[in-house]
């Protein structure tokens, strides 16, 4: 259970990686605990709920998230979204325009991933 969600999410990434190693035979269900209405929320919403960013094998979400077009990582984008918005709707329309540019970092790792499929046919990373 995460009570403290990380704002960044390849800390997540880790964590959930430090419950499935070699060897795991049982089912392993992660839940992430938030306040409804806080940033930590949002970004929940943001990174599980809309894209399903958890769900990516490990190693994968570091591909999306190289894919931003913003050079900052996401932790420091969330601390000024949050910082620099005048209200409610402020932040709302800050985490939506987060989340359409998430939506096409994973597209385009998804577009690479499919056509390195396609080229190789194997995965050669093993």
């Amino acid at each position: 259970m995460n009570f403290d969600l990380p704002w960044n999410p390849m800390l997540v990434e880790q964590r959930i990686g430090r419950l499935h190693r070699m060897g795991q035979t049982s089912e392993v269900r992660v839940y992430n605990l938030s306040t409804r209405g806080t940033i930590d929320d949002r970004l929940l919403d943001v990174l599980d709920r809309r894209l399903h960013l958890f769900e990516l094998v490990v190693g994968e979400m570091d591909m999306v998230l190289g894919n931003l077009a913003d050079e900052r990582d996401l932790e420091e984008r969330v601390l000024a979204l949050a910082a620099s918005a005048a209200g409610e709707a402020d932040l709302e329309r800050g985490f939506a325009a987060l989340a359409d540019e998430l939506r096409a970092a994973r597209s385009g790792y998804e577009q690479s991933k499919a056509l390195d499929d396609a080229l190789f046919g194997e995965d050669f990373e093993s």
